[in-house]
């Protein structure tokens, strides 16, 4: 058997900068802390760069230099305000408008945090440096504000492009697409050697001989990753055989198994091994892809909601969640088992079941799109697709909900022609997986 690659991305030092990244603390910060470098740098080196910054810029007198410095400090710091404050609005529009599941995406987006790093920064240097005017050369001091100014400018135009295109529903339903197919090429990512048992092993094929004992969570949460290297390197050493019983996503409650095993582990072992499992109070898409498949489809029900009845936007959800799933068809089924250096069989981590994440996209749409003969049949040709781009083990798979769909059609109360309409395309979807026989539902 080959070993399993998939996961072994995501350690506790992933994580946690995986959650820096979402918050305004870390790059906003370092790039503040700029602004104040600079500012060193300039008190410290005046002397040294006078002649050349008064070849760049003119030497205005101390009054002025004070003015200008003091009227970029104020200025930078109102901008600030404005920025957070700006910022705070387009989070309420987005979660009462798409979906409250969004705020997380958006606090990660670097362009807001650049914005508000920046403005701090150019604060933080005028501030400075206006204590000590006195003693830096005036070009120098005001040609480097004026230059933190049209950095901040730029900067800030770039911010409200970018705000506003973040609240629009298509332009950010995309947005969650294209993440969603770049975590499932980082989790699912393609081994070099065929896997012989094509992803078909159980894991009591691999599980030795012996006790099983259980690995307990030390308190509730959701499982954000698991730390593969971690497991195969605590399993490898004590001769234990680990089965994730928690994978990614998953809500733990405290005292239920998070793995079992077969071997003594210390408790050490024990110990580090719980450690491997990053315990969060909310969900996050670095390891867990239900996580960017129920957002798209927590915005499609919005959107068939009858409060809103915006097919359209359930269209476009289907459309990115049918890009998605083909980029996971089309591979071979991501075997959970992980081997040592020695071929020994040592953690099972089912960290994609491919059966679970068509159900937790397909079974919502298709309850919420019924009696939306649109959406319906935009739901049936994103099956169509796939169909074409799946390897031949998912075909069964596709054709299940082929079937619901069908279904669903002859129960309801719908015009005979959209009836015939959908139920023909069922039958055409289903005859090019092989199954047309069964087009047709009790």
């Amino acid at each position: 058997m080959r070993a399993s690659r998939s996961g072994k991305a995501f350690t506790l030092l992933s994580i946690l900068t995986a959650r820096l990244n979402r918050s305004f603390l870390l790059l906003p910060l370092l790039v503040s802390l700029s602004g104040l470098c600079c500012a060193l740098v300039v008190i410290g080196w005046g002397a040294a760069l006078e002649d050349a910054a008064g070849r760049l810029f003119p030497a205005p007198d101390i009054q002025t230099v004070r003015s200008v410095l003091s009227t970029i400090a104020g200025s930078a710091l109102t901008v600030l305000s404005l920025v957070y404050s700006l910022t705070l609005v387009v989070f309420t529009l987005a979660a009462g408008n798409i979906s409250p599941r969004l705020l997380t995406r958006f606090a990660e987006d670097t362009m807001i945090q650049m914005t508000a790093g920046i403005l701090a920064a150019t604060f933080f240097y005028a501030v400075m440096v206006l204590q000590r005017a006195d003693t830096v050369p005036p070009s120098l001091a005001t040609g480097v504000a004026v230059a933190w100014s049209v950095g901040s400018i730029a900067v800030l135009i770039v911010f409200i492009h970018k705000v506003a295109t973040r609240i629009t529903m298509d332009e950010e339903i995309g947005r969650i697409g294209a993440s969603l197919g770049a975590n499932i090429d980082r989790i699912l990512e393609e081994a070099e050697d065929e896997d012989p048992t094509d992803g078909k092993a159980d894991a009591e094929d691999c599980r030795p001989e012996g006790e099983i004992g259980r690995l307990l969570a030390a308190r509730s949460g959701y499982v954000a990753a698991v730390d593969l290297e971690t497991l195969l390197r605590v399993a490898s050493k004590h001769d234990l055989f680990v089965e994730v019983k928690a994978p990614p996503g998953q809500f733990s409650v405290e005292g239920c198994a998070l793995a079992s095993y077969v071997g003594k582990p210390t408790d050490e072992a024990l110990r580090t091994m719980r450690g491997a499992f990053v315990i969060s109070r909310q969900r996050t898409p670095e390891a867990d892809l239900d996580f960017s498949i129920l957002l798209l489809v927590e915005i499609a029900q919005r959107a068939l909601s009858p409060g809103i009845n915006d097919g359209f936007t359930a269209i476009a959800v289907i459309d990115h969640l049918s890009a998605a799933f083909a980029r996971i068809l089309r591979r071979r089924p991501p075997s959970p088992l992980t081997s040592d250096d020695q071929d020994v069989p040592r953690v099972w981590l089912e960290n994609a079941d491919i059966s679970r994440l068509l159900a937790t996209a397909y079974h919502p749409l298709r309850r919420n799109a019924a009696g939306n003969v649109t959406v319906t049949l935009r739901l049936l040709a994103s099956l169509q697709s796939l169909a074409h781009v799946a390897r031949p083990q998912y075909r069964g798979l596709l054709a299940s909900h082929v079937r619901l769909i069908a279904e669903d059609m002859k129960a309801a109360e719908a015009n005979p022609r959209d009836q015939e309409d959908v139920l023909s395309l069922c039958r055409e979807i289903l005859e090019s997986l092989g199954e047309g026989d069964q087009a047709e539902p009790a």
